[in-house]
């Protein structure tokens, strides 16, 4: 049975690469980096912020991992490659906005791989296997420029009609829980509300989260507004009594502990370590 403890935020896992499969997460999962996912054959799938996030064979995909995700299904014979990105080294780049607001509001980027995306992702994991600063650096130079030409990506798809897919899945009821907390977290949440959005008894509802998720609805509710408090510390200069209301928390001693537990380090701290 999945832990029930609430998922702290990992510290920063820094640039790193690497490919395979994958693993099923059987709870949420949270680190203060960006993440590429590109899958070269098969398909992921990813509950995040309460949404089901599809990626499929040749698509690549860019969030900000400090939001609650799960990796939830991966297809047979799946072979994907990731890369983590520090949050503080992307935010020092000088991005456009229409990169970087999207990626901090919980909104992954997910367009199609470019044809030497998997040939530059083996060099940068041989690259970052290697004990050298210069082929480190080098590696950061490349991420950036392939992180400018995403921003023009985003542009020209602006001006391309989407198209719209339709996936059918058995877990409506418990992933309609989680897509209405994630857009309801500032407010008071209680779990018989939860389950009446959904037409369940509370007692029902609450396992049935539990089993699917890992975490409890409260524990879930709490990692969306710590993730939003990081969201404002990074885009704001508003002070921490504010984010933590703006978050949903009812005090800033409740914001303080439950921040300190998941991000590991207090608000103020957080905020300067980024700057």
């Amino acid at each position: 049975m999945p832990s029930t403890r609430p998922v702290e935020l990992r510290a920063e896992i820094g640039l790193r690469c690497w490919s395979g499969t994958g693993d099923l997460m059987p709870q949420s999962h949270r680190h203060n980096d960006l993440e590429i996912n590109l899958v070269e054959r098969g398909q992921f799938i990813y509950l995040f912020g309460g949404k089901r996030i599809y990626i499929e064979a040749g698509q690549i995909a860019l969030f900000w991992a400090a939001m609650p995700h799960q990796l939830i299904e991966i297809a047979p014979e799946t072979y994907a490659h990731w890369l983590t990105l520090p949050l503080a080294w992307f935010l020092q780049r000088g991005f456009a906005a229409h990169l970087i607001q999207p990626l901090l509001e919980g909104v992954p980027q997910i367009s199609d791989a470019r044809p030497n995306d998997i040939a530059a992702l083996a060099q940068w994991r041989e690259d970052l296997s290697l004990p050298s600063d210069d082929r480190h650096a080098v590696v950061y130079l490349e991420m950036e420029a392939r992180l400018r030409r995403w921003e023009w990506s985003i542009q020209e798809r602006k001006r391309t009609p989407k198209r719209s897919v339709s996936h059918k899945h058995p877990n409506d009821k418990v992933e309609s829980m989680a897509d209405w907390i994630a857009h309801h977290c500032t407010e008071p949440i209680t779990v018989a509300q939860v389950a009446r959005v959904v037409n369940l008894h509370p007692n029902y509802a609450m396992n049935l989260f539990r089993r699917t998720f890992g975490v409890s609805m409260i524990d879930y509710v709490t990692q969306h507004r710590v993730a939003l408090a990081q969201q404002l510390l990074v885009t704001t200069d508003h002070d921490v009594l504010s984010v933590a209301l703006q978050s949903g928390f009812g005090s800033s001693s409740q914001f303080y502990t439950a921040f300190k537990r998941l991000c590991g380090r207090a608000p103020r701290a957080y905020r300067a370590s980024l700057r």
